[in-house]
């Protein structure tokens, strides 16, 4: 059995949750690519430091220094001495002037794939530690893709090609979200594209499974955040978890079906921490229904109720008191506009009203 994992930025908060993911990583030894985004808030930090770079005000210098800083004692407290490897990912291509002669849009695949490079490094340095096993790979040398910046396409069968030849005794530790185009720059698959790397190395290796570990216990229904009425459920097909997506669910990346879809791959969504088996997504749903908002403009909201092909949870929804009326419908969604400021009391009783119903 061949699995890939990937962890999400939310967790990759500090050295004691990268000692809790390789505690995860170490006793798991059928995961073969392990897949970690930057720390959390890291790449938000570098897309103003980049704002700074690319205006010329140099004192992104000084918040980039810091954002090395920050990574110094992660590695610091697991007992990692690493720090010219860092200082490297972070300045390198600065200090070379790589940079220089890149569009605004260019550069900012650079400085986002700092992040990336950073946390995944400070990782494998960490479990290298363990066992030679684990080793730290570039996914720029093997994810191909198209010349677009910012939201580039992969290209599968290319980039299979060259992770054919890396061995399955080995567990690679490599980035999110980031790959070369085939000038040799680098690019990114869109904000949030980690999770899309992860369902390409399943692809590519013909995987049984890939898992992405984040802070919640699996999927939900709705926003669990904010309404205490949220369930998760336990099981949605490619096709279900993908119009999730559509429809504003950020739990997943819109793009990651495609090819877990295509070899019929699992995937399923965990938290790690709790041992909760969480949400399994492969050819079919159970009974559900998910309520999911999305601003439409400064006023208003876009409430969506996507559900099984249930009759009645359809004719329930349609005669429910959307001020605004019908936006947008398919044969398992509706859609309705929304004042923004009645979304949260809207969403929290038509969740008690749906509890009512024979179904989950």
């Amino acid at each position: 059995m061949l699995e890939v994992f990937k962890f999400g930025g939310s967790v990759v908060t500090d050295a004691t949750a990268l000692k809790k993911i390789a505690s995860i990583i170490l006793g798991s030894p059928n995961a073969k690519y392990i897949v970690l985004s930057a720390t959390f808030n890291t790449t938000n930090r570098l897309e103003d430091i980049h704002k700074k770079f690319y205006t010329g005000d140099e004192s992104y210098i000084q918040d980039l220094t810091l954002l090395l800083s920050d990574h110094l004692k992660i590695a610091r407290d697991l007992s990692l001495s690493i720090d010219e490897s860092l200082e490297q990912i972070f300045f390198k291509n600065i200090k070379d002037q790589v940079l220089d002669s890149l569009s605004n849009d260019e550069s900012l695949d650079y400085f986002y794939s700092i992040g990336e490079m950073a946390s995944s490094f400070i990782l494998a340095s960490y479990l290298k530690s363990h066992s030679q096993r684990y080793q730290f790979l570039d996914i720029r040398d093997f994810l191909v893709t198209n010349s677009i910046p910012n939201q580039a396409a992969p290209m599968l069968y290319k980039t299979r090609e060259k992770l054919a030849k890396n061995s399955l005794d080995t567990t690679y530790i490599t980035q999110g979200f980031i790959g070369r185009c085939v000038d040799g720059k680098t690019r990114t698959l869109g904000r949030e594209g980690s999770d899309f790397t992860g369902a390409i190395l399943a692809w590519c290796i013909d995987a049984n499974a890939l898992t992405i570990w984040k802070d919640v216990d699996g999927i939900y229904n709705c926003d669990p955040i904010k309404f205490q009425r949220s369930q998760i459920i336990r099981n949605l097909s490619y096709r279900d978890a993908s119009l999730l997506t559509d429809k504003g669910a950020k739990v997943l990346f819109s793009r990651t079906m495609e090819p877990l879809e295509r070899q019929g791959i699992k995937l399923f969504v965990r938290s790690i921490f709790s041992d909760h088996c969480g949400t399994e997504i492969g050819q079919t749903s159970d009974l559900f229904y998910s309520i999911t908002a999305r601003k439409y403009d400064e006023d208003n909201s876009v409430v969506s109720v996507v559900f099984d092909s249930s009759a009645t949870l359809k004719s329930f929804i349609s005669n429910f008191n959307f001020v605004n009326g019908l936006f947008e419908e398919g044969p398992t969604f509706l859609s309705f506009l929304i004042k923004r400021d009645t979304e949260e009391s809207l969403i929290e009783k038509l969740l008690e009203d749906l509890g009512k119903l024979d179904c989950k």
